[in-house]
């Protein structure tokens, strides 16, 4: 930062404060002085485009960090979400694959009481036409053993 030395603060002061030729109540500026006020402004108007500068180039730099912060996240919710479909995927068959297993054994259980179930069947017709035999011979009999005592009556 450029600055005045004191001695020409000072000297300015008194050329400023001495009397002017033509008005007495206005203080003479010497053209130094308006060189001198130039040279501030244009130190002040530099020390404020670097601030400014400098403010453009800090929000620059977090701005790229926050770019960079967002991309991370992303990059890691875009792996998270990869793995949870992962896990899911790995659920989702396992649980298929136990269905399978489930609706496998259901079907030979299943499969099981049928045959058993007709092996039962058969051995009821069986016993069905046993006792349906038994139940005809036990019919002819007893007509025949009626049809003989008919006979019997009638003979006599």
């Amino acid at each position: 930062m450029m600055s005045m030395p004191l001695e020409d603060m000072e000297k300015m002061k008194k050329e400023v404060a001495g009397g002017a030729d033509d008005r007495p109540d206005e203080p003479k500026i010497p053209e130094i002085g308006y060189f001198y006020l130039a040279q501030q402004i244009n130190t002040l108007m530099q020390m404020l485009n670097e601030s400014r500068n400098n403010t453009d180039i800090r929000f620059d730099n977090q701005r790229q960090e926050f770019k960079a912060e967002i991309r991370g996240l992303r990059e890691e919710i875009k792996n998270d979400i990869s793995e949870l479909k992962g896990e899911f995927n790995d659920f989702r068959n396992n649980t298929d694959i136990r269905f399978d297993n489930q609706k496998q054994e259901f079907k030979a259980e299943i499969k099981g009481l049928k045959d058993e179930i007709k092996k039962d069947i058969s051995e009821l017709k069986g016993e069905f036409n046993g006792i349906k035999t038994w139940f005809i011979g036990t019919i002819v009999g007893i007509v025949g053993i009626i049809i003989a005592i008919v006979g019997l009556i009638l003979k006599s």
